[in-house]
């Protein structure tokens, strides 16, 4: 059992501003810990400023552990965390998260979960040797063919139990050129969805209608508040990785056969048949974050096969010596 926490950390933040004409100069290294490079070019500013942002994790495991007699073992771990900072990626291009700044003045309204937070992990992996055949509980003494159809057999398997990612909520419909904000505000939770069936698949993840598109100026003199009270051209408040995505549920399984070809035991032969998600349960990735799109909450992948995808399974046979 163990708690951790950590705090501090370093941040890159791109940043696209206008600027005044500018002399065309060479790279400048401006932060040396980093490496980072300033290019100044002639009309524009296209600068990777990298600041010391605000970055925190902090978490609680709970393992237990058992090896019983005739090999039997099993363990299972909990883990509760957290982590928080102002930006996990620099692309952007990350699922469901958000890589940019709304305002690269204030940060502060970056600050949310990071884009690989999960709540609540629970894992679980277990080996049991089938208590058949020679040496084994039942069947000890038997030899042959007895023993090559019944001993030699070991189950095994593991367990992952996980809440979903974060999502960030956008609208695709700005205009980013003019200062816009890609960012809606949010005017309810989120989590008002209803509907009959799978949800994200069958009705929205998340509730679009909870999120409206920050206003525009009406005309060049007519820049007032909208009905809900929110300025043209203000960051939107929904803040970054607010909602949760689907949680993941997923169980590997594989049987094992060992023949042994001498007394010594080093060489044999192994059938190993493996099968991933057994249940088949469909782990979904992220809806669509785009508020203001037809298919805005709406699921349209599901993970890779071998990683929480649909049921595969495979069969191997491999000699040892």
């Amino acid at each position: 059992m163990g708690r951790r926490g950590a705090g501090g950390g370093i941040r890159g933040i791109e940043r696209h501003a206008p600027e005044p004409q500018l002399q065309s100069q060479p790279a400048v290294p401006v932060d040396p810990l980093l490496s980072t490079v300033r290019n100044e070019l002639p009309g524009a500013l296209s600068a990777a400023q990298h600041d010391h942002g605000f970055r925190f994790l902090g978490d609680f495991d709970l393992t237990l552990r058992r090896r019983a007699s005739g090999g039997f073992f099993y363990s299972v771990n909990y883990t509760y965390s957290k982590s928080i900072d102002e930006q996990s990626q620099f692309s952007g291009g990350g699922t469901g998260g958000f890589g940019g700044a709304l305002d690269a003045r204030n940060l502060g309204l970056e600050r949310g979960r990071s884009d690989w937070d999960r709540g609540h992990i629970v894992s679980a992996v277990f080996s049991y040797p089938v208590p058949f055949g020679r040496g084994r509980r039942w069947l000890s003494s038997s030899h042959g063919w007895l023993n090559g159809a019944f001993g030699g057999w070991q189950l095994a398997g593991n367990l992952i139990l996980k809440t979903g990612a974060p999502i960030t909520i956008e609208d695709s419909g700005v205009n980013n050129n003019i200062g816009e904000s890609t960012r809606p505000n949010r005017i309810a939770t989120g989590y008002d969805y209803n509907g009959n069936g799978r949800r994200g698949v069958d009705f929205p993840w998340y509730s679009p209608g909870d999120f409206v598109a920050v206003p525009s100026c009406a005309s060049r003199t007519n820049c007032s508040p909208d009905q809900y009270g929110f300025y043209p051209f203000a960051p939107g408040n929904s803040g970054r990785n607010i909602l949760n995505g689907p949680g993941t549920q997923n169980i590997d399984l594989s049987l094992m056969k060992n023949w042994t070809m001498n007394e010594s035991g080093r060489k044999r032969i192994q059938l190993r048949w493996e099968v991933f998600n057994i249940f088949n349960h469909p782990n979904f990735l992220l809806p669509n974050r785009f508020e203001n799109e037809t298919a805005a909450g709406y699921i349209s992948a599901t993970q890779a096969s071998g990683s929480g995808g649909p049921r595969i399974m495979q069969f191997a046979l491999r000699y040892e010596y």
